[in-house]
């Protein structure tokens, strides 16, 4: 049983979490909910903890992750009230450069969870509980689906032809890295591996996209220190865009053991595609709200690269990656495509979040719809 310390030790609590999770014999889906206040003693403990007491788990039961609250102090700028919106918005970009619950969400990322930050009141909590919840429900649906037609294609009925399974996908082994040495790239410094590569940058007019190419040399970590749905993210710095002051990026690749046929090249094309379609959106939303509302709203999607290497150390380096921008703060969901609108704790900035994704379906006549709309 966890005892107090008088610090706030993380991996402790996802210890007594795993141990839970292993005595349950009838495998069922487990989601871990991690509250806490502050920032962790034990960072590096923490992180080993998850990835070697929790995540193996998942050759037993797919169906485990950790969520994470951050409430408190720490989170005060995220309390509601009649507090001018604009205060609101000046005092969270303030909060933002603090970088306040980087690790509560880094182990919600890596525990391929939810995080979501609260103040100490009442309504505040209950907002971030319906924001994981809402997470878990979408989830856990989505896998009953997947289930149900695994069970249908295994017992064809009428004499129909069995369908042929459908692999199921299998993540790489990684060791996920703190997030305080992912820009340690210096030519003395351990950890990352340097790669000559064609850096290209497409833009979208409504119609057609449009490209240019320039040859670049970056520097990636070689562990990631954190992960999304699809990709690993790893710490970039590309000496290409020293002058642009966007040397800190990240790297993003496909977190998969790709298929023979799946060409991870077109792949990293199609995400810095579609943050292009993204960024002409949201340009023609800002000129909407100007020249109708009289309002300026600031939204917009940091450029995506699409990497091409072309030479490095190791073959096995040669696939391609996505390359964006660090940026620094607090990285908050203000919609899901799961219907999610973060309204308790945001409201403002979600509501022009979800009207923006309407704005995309009516300007490109029901042809797509830009959602899960997340960022600092």
């Amino acid at each position: 049983r966890p005892k107090p310390m008088g610090r706030t030790f993380y991996a402790e609590g996802l210890r007594a979490a795993a141990s839970c999770a292993r005595k349950d014999s009838k495998h069922r889906p487990v989601d871990v909910v991690f509250l806490s206040d502050g920032e962790p003693s034990d960072s590096q403990d923490m992180l080993n903890t998850v990835q070697l007491d929790l995540l193996p788990t998942r050759s037993r039961r797919k169906e485990l992750a950790v969520h994470c609250i951050g409430f408190g102090t720490g989170a005060s700028a995220a309390a509601g009230g009649a507090v001018d919106g604009r205060a609101r918005c000046k005092q969270r970009e303030e909060d933002n450069d603090k970088d306040v619950f980087a690790f509560l969400q880094q182990l919600s990322a890596v525990g391929e969870g939810h995080f979501h930050r609260a103040s100490a009141s009442t309504t505040s909590l209950r907002g971030a509980f319906g924001a994981v919840t809402s997470t878990i429900t979408a989830s856990r649906t989505v896998s009953l689906a997947k289930k149900e037609t695994k069970a249908g294609d295994e017992s064809p009925e009428n004499g129909e032809k069995r369908k042929k399974k459908k692999k199921e996908s299998v993540e790489k082994p990684k060791t996920f890295e703190l997030r305080n040495v992912i820009f340690d790239l210096d030519e003395d410094e351990l950890g990352k591996r340097d790669i000559k590569a064609n850096r290209i940058f497409y833009e979208f007019d409504g119609s057609n996209f449009h490209s240019r190419s320039e040859e670049t040399q970056v520097s990636i970590r070689r562990n990631p220190f954190t992960k999304g749905g699809m990709r690993h993210c790893y710490g970039l710095r590309d000496m290409g865009l020293r002058m642009r002051n966007q040397e800190q990026m990240v790297a993003k690749m496909s977190k998969w053991v790709e298929e023979g046929d799946v060409d991870p090249l077109t792949t990293v094309d199609i995400y810095a595609k579609q943050t292009a379609v993204a960024h002409y959106y949201a340009r023609n939303f800002r000129h909407m709200c100007r020249k109708h509302a009289g309002i300026d709203y600031f939204l917009d999607f940091v450029p995506c690269y699409a990497y091409r290497p072309i030479q490095a150390e190791d073959e096995a380096e040669l696939e391609g990656f996505c390359g964006e921008q660090y940026v620094t703060g607090e990285f908050v969901k203000l919609t899901s495509n799961a219907g999610f609108v973060n309204r308790e704790e945001y409201g403002a900035h979600a509501v022009i979040g979800a009207a923006f994704s309407h704005f995309t379906f009516e300007l490109s006549k029901g042809a797509l719809l830009v959602a899960d709309i997340q960022g600092v």
